[in-house]
Formats: C-alpha cells, structure tokens, sequence
C-alpha cells in the first residue's frame, strides 16, 4: 500500500514540486527504518497533475491523541519520551546530510501502526524543507506556534531550527496545549521573550523583521528592546504562562507522577534556548539523561495501562554509537557537518517537469490506477478537491 500526495499543475506549483522531489531523492540515502523519516517512493503524473508516492502510513500524532486518548489532551510521559528521541534521532540523520525540515509539529510526525508498541514514528511533510547553508526564505513552510525566534525574525537560520519545534512539539505532546497559542507573530514573540528571555543582539541584528517587534538602542546593552503592546498595536491580554516557573507548574500538573520529570523539564529548556547557537545538538540530545531513564519504569508504565486512554507500551534505548553515520549512506555522499551546503542537487527528473508533464514509464498504470480511486470517491461522495494540493489518503 502507497500514499499518494497530488499537486495540482500550475506554474507556482510545478516549481515547488521540483524542490520537494529534489529534498526527497536526498532522503534516499538515509534508511527509512533507522533513520525514522518517510520512505520516498516515486513521483509520476496523472494528466497534468503532480504525484508524489510515499510509503503507507497509519495516523499523524494529532489524531492519535484525539481518536486514542479521547479523555485526556496529553500522552503519558515514557510515550513522550519514546517518541521525542525517535524525533531526535531523525534530525541527527537530517542533519548528517544537509537537510533542514523547518515545519515540525504533531500533525507532521505520523506512526507506523498504532497498534503495535513501542510506538514508532516517521517525520513527514518535507515540501518546505531546505538545504542546510543554502536556505531560500521566500520558499520555506513554517507554522508560526512551532517556528523558532530566529524563524520569526527571518534572521540567519541553520539546522538548529528544527530543534526549537520539536521542544514546542514535545511539550504540547507532554501537557496538551500549545506552548505559544497565539495567531499574531509579536504575540509569539512576546510570549518568548517572557518564558525564555530575549534573543541575543547577533540574532536581532539580522532579523529582516526585528525592527517589526523591538526599539533599537544606541550605546546601550543589549541593543533592542520589546515593543509594548501599545507601541505594536495590539492590545494587552492575559497570558497563559508568564514565566517558566508556569511551564513548569503546568507539566507538574499533567505528569505529577512521572518518572523522570526534571530532566525532562531540563531537556526542554535545552531545546528551546532563544540563542540558536546555545540550543541542543541532536547528537547532544541524544545522550541527555531523559532518555536513559529506567528506574520504576515497569511500575510507570503498568500504571498507565491501567487508564482508559493510555496503552501500555515499552522503551527502547537507541545506540547513540551507531549513529555516528547512517548505515545507508555511500561514503563517497557522506556530508560534512562543518560543510552541510557541499550536498549536490541531483536535477534528474526536472526535464519531466518541464516538458508537458511527458513520461514514457508506467504512467498508463499509474493513470488508471488514479482515475480508478476518483471513480470510487464520486461513487461515495467524497469531497472534491479544492485546494493546490491533496491526498488521496492512506490507502
């Protein structure tokens, strides 16, 4: 079984089919299974239409939550945990081969098969990923809530991004709301530089929006200062957390009995440093002690069991060793990680995309297969599509 995302044909889409398909033939060279990142199958055209096929799939982590835990918002904290370092060990392959994904957050992370435990997951969605010292801002794909300062500012960015939105990500699996869950950008901001501090003056100083959201000093330090909301524009409300005495009051209350629930909290402050440069490597993360925790955890996870909305599962540890160099990976492409931007675009493919939508290998079957899916969804009155890009599901 295949999953099949189809981009409408029209000239902004044809070109971000091309980046997405070159990202993805990138991914090739990290083994699906060990490196936890989907599986790219192939790409061919349905008329004018774009497909891209990917490896079947079960439910994103969102609906996991939703459909599975329907009396809490929160997943218990050794799910968390197993699935955070799974998460980790996706951006060290990432990293190890240039590529940043830009846009992580719950709805993005897919499981395998939820009925099988430990959980196992799969990092999706790379249409707005980029290449690492080669970052085209005017094409990136973020969502605002899981998007790093540095993101926001639109100030020099590298892979420690990702970084930022899987803490915000880990957080909201960990306590069932979103650390930041505002829709204005200086709302954000705000809320940041009130949780974690200010970011530092050589992040602020390339911030092509900076001068949206702080004052500029001259002769002081640090050199920028917040707007006030009168100054912004927006009015003043109440926040959700104030400081991160409040974030941790809040995980306290969701995981009161959790094992392991200060060096998760550490782990996160990590994560979520406002200074890129001070931010977790995934290769540090990986040997941070919340991911060694073994004590009482039989007992935590009988525990757990035992609740309605929370099935028992089992922690594996992942050999940090290993992961030194992704074992499917030739040595002649391995990419340094002082020199990321060294990877070469591989532009085979991109005359397909240029000539009519012209293929000469299986896009008879694949058009038959497609028009047969479309047969069934107008049989069962399927919503048609509306917008540049759909999926015909997990079938």
């Amino acid at each position: 079984m295949e999953a099949v995302k189809v981009m409408k044909s029209c000239t902004d889409v044809i070109e971000i089919a091309k980046h997405e398909i070159q990202i993805l033939k990138q991914l090739r060279r990290l083994d699906p299974n060990t490196s936890h990142v989907v599986r790219f199958n192939s790409f061919f055209f349905n008329m004018e239409d774009i497909c891209l096929s990917f490896e079947f799939l079960d439910m994103d982590l969102d609906t996991y939550i939703s459909e599975m835990s329907p009396c809490k918002t929160c997943l218990p904290l050794p799910e968390v945990r197993h699935i955070t370092e799974q998460l980790v060990t996706a951006l060290h392959h990432l990293k190890t081969i240039g590529i940043i994904h830009m846009d992580i957050k719950p709805a993005n992370v897919m499981i395998v098969d939820h009925h099988e435990k430990p959980l196992q997951v799969k990092l999706v969605d790379f249409g707005g990923a980029q290449m690492s010292g080669n970052i085209d801002f005017e094409t990136c794909i973020f969502t605002q809530v899981y998007s790093s300062p540095e993101v926001l500012l639109e100030s020099e960015m590298n892979e420690a991004l990702d970084m930022w939105s899987l803490g915000v990500t880990a957080f909201e699996l960990a306590v069932g709301t979103v650390l930041f869950p505002y829709n204005r950008c200086n709302s954000i901001i705000n809320s940041i530089v009130k949780i974690l501090g200010q970011p530092p003056d050589h992040v602020l100083d390339k911030g092509q929006q900076t001068e949206e959201f702080f004052n500029r000093r001259t002769n002081d330090h640090p050199r920028w200062t917040i707007k006030t909301a009168e100054e912004d524009g927006t009015s003043e409300k109440e926040e959700d957390f104030s400081c991160f005495d409040d974030v941790v009051g809040m995980l306290l209350v969701q995981q009161e009995h959790a094992t392991g629930l200060d060096l998760f909290m550490d782990l996160i402050k990590n994560m979520l440093q406002v200074d890129p440069n001070q931010r977790i490597t995934p290769m540090e993360a990986l040997q941070h002690p919340f991911f060694t925790v073994k004590e009482e955890t039989v007992k935590e996870l009988e525990a757990t069991s035992k609740e309605p909305c929370v099935e028992n599962i089992q922690l594996r540890n992942y050999a940090v060793d290993q992961l030194e160099k992704p074992e499917h990976v030739p040595p002649e492409t391995i990419v340094s990680q002082e020199n990321p931007a060294e990877v070469q675009p591989d532009n085979s493919g991109e005359d397909q995309l240029n000539d009519g939508f012209q293929t000469e290998d299986n896009t008879l079957d694949y058009i038959c297969f497609v028009n047969t899916l479309r047969t069934v969804g107008d049989a069962l009155a399927l919503p048609k599509r509306t917008e540049k890009f759909d999926w015909f599901g997990w079938f």
